[in-house]
C-alpha cells in the first residue's frame, strides 16, 4: 500500500485539521487532501478526481456528516467514509454506521485512526478486485453465449494443422446425429470434399491472420442427404479457430 493518502477532509476547524494531519503523519501517511465545508464543494470534489478516503467531522455549520454520506451514496462511489468528531454521541455514531459509514473515531483519541484507514482501504481494494473478477466472468459467459447463439446447430474447434477438435453443440439435429461426431481427430481433407477442404483451410488461414470473422456457404453430402450450411470461422487463439 502506498504511503500517499489522497482524501477529502470535511472539516471547518483549522486547529482540528492540523491535529488530524499530525496524527496521519505519525502513522506514516503522506497526506494529499482537499478540505471542503459545504455540500456543493463535496459534490464537486468527488466528481473532479478519485479519492482513497473521506474523513468527516460530524457537525459543520449547515452541513453534517449524514448529508455528506448521502451525497457519496447518491453518486454511487465506493469510498471509505470515516467520521472523526469530538461531539458525536453514541446514538448518532450508531446511526452513521447503520447508514453506511465505515467507522467513527473521537478526536480526543486518534490512536485507532491509522489502523482504521489501512483496514478500509484494504477492504476497498478487495471489493474492487472482486467486482473486476465478477465482470470478467460475466463478460466471458456473455461471449460464450453469443458464440453459441450465433451457431444454429454445432461448433467445431479446428487448429491450423487442419485437424478437428471436440465438437461443441447446443443440440444436434437428426441430419447431424452421426456425421459431426466422427470428425474429432480427423483432418479437413478426410471429412470434406477436396475443394471444400481447401476452401475451408484458406478461410481458417485468413481468420488466423486478420483476427476477423469469416463467413461462407458450403454444400455437402452427409448420410441423410445434401446439406446447405453457413460456416462462420473466428480466431480463438494463436493457432485455433471456431
Amino acid at each position: 500500500m502506498s504511503n500517499i493518502l489522497r482524501f477529502i477532509l470535511i472539516e471547518d476547524s483549522d486547529d482540528d485539521v492540523i491535529l488530524l494531519l499530525r496524527a496521519l503523519k505519525r502513522e506514516g501517511f503522506q497526506p494529499d487532501f482537499r478540505q471542503v465545508k459545504t455540500a456543493h464543494d463535496l459534490r464537486k470534489t468527488l466528481i473532479e478526481s478519485p479519492w482513497d478516503l473521506i474523513i468527516s467531522d460530524y457537525h459543520l455549520p449547515g452541513f453534517e456528516a449524514p448529508e455528506a454520506l448521502k451525497i457519496v451514496q447518491e453518486l454511487d462511489l465506493d469510498i471509505p467514509f470515516i467520521v472523526v468528531s469530538g461531539t458525536i454521541g453514541e446514538k448518532s455514531a450508531v446511526g452513521m454506521m447503520k447508514a453506511g459509514a465505515n467507522d467513527y473515531i473521537m478526536k480526543g483519541n486518534l490512536t485507532r485512526l491509522g489502523e482504521a484507514i489501512r483496514r478500509e482501504i484494504r477492504e476497498g481494494q478487495i471489493r474492487v478486485e472482486r467486482r473486476d473478477s465478477a465482470q470478467k466472468l460475466k463478460d466471458s459467459e456473455a461471449k460464450n453465449r453469443a458464440i453459441l447463439a450465433a451457431i444454429p446447430d454445432l461448433m467445431f474447434r479446428v487448429k491450423s494443422d487442419g485437424k478437428y477438435r471436440p465438437v461443441v453443440a447446443k443440440e444436434l439435429t437428426k441430419k447431424q446425429r452421426k456425421d459431426p461426431l466422427r470428425r474429432q481427430g480427423q483432418t479437413l481433407e478426410s471429412v470434406l470434399p477436396s475443394s471444400l477442404a481447401q476452401q475451408t483451410k484458406q478461410v481458417i488461414e485468413t481468420a488466423l491472420t486478420t483476427g476477423e470473422l469469416q463467413v461462407f456457404e458450403q454444400s455437402l453430402m452427409v448420410e441423410s442427404g445434401r446439406v446447405e450450411e453457413e460456416v462462420r470461422v473466428i480466431k480463438m487463439g494463436p493457432k485455433k479457430c471456431y
